[in-house]
């Protein structure tokens, strides 16, 4: 049942037995939009109408028990949900309503209050589910699937919940990894069973104050949750007007703040070098390939200064290693208009550290994170013979790595990392490949299309020659400080930290001995061999400059612009995932896009800004 309207307004909504007995007493509920529920008030009973339905709504008709039910009007069709749907024709002074069914056009007349649910008129269904939740154990981070047992603790005091093999290394008198720095008690455990179905939520309920007075969910009549959005929007203080009653005659509410976030577009954000030469990149690959791909726009939505410290161990080792290797990181996404509105289908997080960054990060480029929705149209449409979206989503990239070398920057680094079986990098909740269902893709499919990509590149002048690092970069090493890492990689958080624990340290003061030096880059060698490729190292065609003159164009590439939203990945995924903005469907990922869209411009009605 409708759950939620537009704050503020004196909303009717159908609750079934709570909808005759608010005829009865005289009361109406007016919604509370911050809390999502209602307060009852006394009110004068002749100034309401004596139903809550008027013509134009959608219901569903209930059997006795309150099941959806197929009319006798309607038999000779299996009873569901969606052929019990049907229009209000008519209100009659006794509360009863006449219902035309959507699916034959069959006529049920005398429908009471209780054999009907009010439920939304976009979609014809009463619920709107959300994803379920997924549990990640505190002590790996890995999902914990449904049906499986975890242990939580009893008082929940850190909201740490374990999966059955993290919370056998607890008992055994260990920590799990990610729990090091936790004092706990396996006897502070108790054992659960994850029931995903029972977190279920759904979508919020609005009713239009227009001329139609319909329910519609939030998704469904693209109302952006005021709950979601700063104060200064203030769009709680608006009614809501439905797309047809906008477009229809005597509109004359005010809601033009609502409407400027529900028409907000990508390509009204600021642009950049970055984005205009990525844009101009994919145009031309596309005229060159004969693939259209229309409404296409490409923003960098995030630019933020941020500092990688160095490593305790390489600081204690090398006297002159730097503190710290300072890198712009940028966030990149791309939206097509499909169908009216815009939808973000690629995002891209990167580190640039560039000539005024310490070696051996200088001039280098990191692509920590690429994700995409699998929502991009193109003529001809993708298909195994032509993977035009493929082609896009390269174009981006080597768009990217194009504008790199214009700036100076010498190196690509890019991690080959295939999300494992539930886990999400930027989007949340993407649709399904067909071809390969839910299976996660192998490391070697990803690495053949990464190098498919730099390939390209090559072809086009971009890249000079690439590589897995373990040729690039380790089989030259004479010293590990001479070995590039970037913020969140593989190797300072993991390898690296192997190499430096197994390895003594040299005493205070005494700079590290050439032949523990040595020692050090053939340990790093070994261990790089196991895993080289999953790292590529491209060579960019860079031409020659001077430190200063590259220093001074990367500066010149745009102004610092965060975005707290945006700037850290796991922050971004998180919120979607806790704001549901999911994109597995096209009308989810409309949504969840004009909610991006509507931090990414600002308050309405000022100017846009990021």
């Amino acid at each position: 049942s409708p759950l939620g309207g537009d704050a503020g307004s004196a909303a009717t909504l159908e609750l079934g037995a709570f909808e005759q007995d608010a005829s009865e007493q005289g009361l109406y509920a007016k919604v509370d939009e911050s809390a999502n529920s209602f307060d009852c008030q006394a009110e004068d009973s002749a100034a309401l109408d004596c139903d809550l339905v008027v013509v134009g709504m959608h219901v569903m008709l209930l059997d006795e028990a309150g099941a959806p039910s197929v009319p006798s009007a309607a038999r000779g069709h299996t009873g569901s949900p969606s052929r019990s749907v049907g229009e209000v024709m008519a209100v009659h002074t006794d509360g009863s309503c006449d219902v035309k069914l959507v699916e034959n056009g069959a006529l049920v007349r005398g429908v009471g209050s209780f054999g009907r649910q009010i439920i939304c008129s976009t979609c014809k269904h009463d619920k709107l589910p959300f994803a379920p939740p997924a549990l990640r154990c505190s002590g790996c981070d890995t999902v914990i699937k449904n049906n499986a047992s975890f242990h939580r603790e009893v008082q929940v005091r850190l909201q740490i919940r374990l999966c059955r093999v993290c919370f056998e290394i607890l008992d055994n008198g260990d920590s799990p990894e990610l729990l090091r720095d936790f004092d706990l008690n396996p006897n502070a455990f108790e054992k659960h069973t994850w029931r995903a179905s029972a977190e279920e939520e759904c979508d919020h309920y609005v009713q239009c104050e227009g001329r139609c007075k319909r329910w519609s969910h939030y998704i469904c009549g693209f109302y952006p949750d005021p709950a979601q959005l700063p104060p200064d929007y203030r769009l709680e203080q608006q009614p809501f007007v439905c797309a047809d009653c906008l477009r229809g005659p005597g509109q004359e509410l005010h809601v033009e703040r609502l409407v400027e976030i529900q028409t907000r577009r990508a390509a009204s954000l600021p642009s950049c070098s970055f984005s205009n030469a990525i844009e101009a990149h994919l145009q031309a690959e596309l005229t060159n390939s004969g693939v259209v791909a229309s409404d296409v726009t490409v923003r960098v939505v995030t630019q933020k200064s941020c500092v990688f410290r160095a490593s305790a161990g390489l600081k204690q080792r090398y006297e002159e290693y730097p503190d710290g290797f300072p890198y712009l990181s940028k966030v990149i996404f791309a939206f097509q208009a499909i169908e009216g509105r815009d939808v973000c289908f690629f995002g891209m997080y990167v580190q640039e550290y560039g000539a005024q960054c310490p070696q051996p990060n200088t001039n280098r480029v990191y692509i920590s994170y690429l994700d995409s929705a699998r929502h991009l149209r193109t003529t001809p449409p993708d298909s195994a013979a032509l993977r035009t979206r493929s082609l896009v989503y390269h174009a981006i990239v080597n768009g990217y790595l194009k504008q790199a070398c214009r700036l100076g920057y010498e190196h690509a680094h890019i991690w080959i990392e295939p999300p494992k079986s539930g886990d999400e990098y930027i989007f949340h909740k993407r649709p399904v490949d067909e071809r390969h269902g839910t299976r996660p893709m192998s490391g070697s499919k990803l690495r053949a299309w990464y190098e498919q990509m730099l390939s390209r590149a090559q072809a086009l002048g971009i890249v000079k020659e690439f590589g897995d690092i373990q040729e690039e970069i380790v089989e030259h090493l004479t010293s590990i400080r001479d070995f590039p890492m970037f913020e969140g990689d593989f190797f300072p958080e993991r390898m690296l930290g192997d190499l430096i624990d197994t390895d003594p340290a040299p005493s205070a003061g005494v700079a590290l001995r050439r032949e523990d030096s040595n020692l050090l880059v053939e340990q790093m060698k070994k261990q790089v061999r196991g895993v080289r490729r999953r790292f590529l190292v491209a060579a960019l065609n860079t031409a020659p400059a001077d430190a200063e003159s590259r220093a001074n164009l990367q500066n010149s590439a745009g102004t610092e612009r965060a975005q707290p939203l945006l700037d850290s990945r796991t922050t971004f995924l998180r919120s979607c995932q806790d704001r549901h903005w999911q994109f597995d469907e096209l009308r989810r990922a409309q949504y969840s896009t004009m909610m991006l869209l509507a931090h990414l411009g600002g308050c309405p009605g000022k100017a846009a800004h990021i």
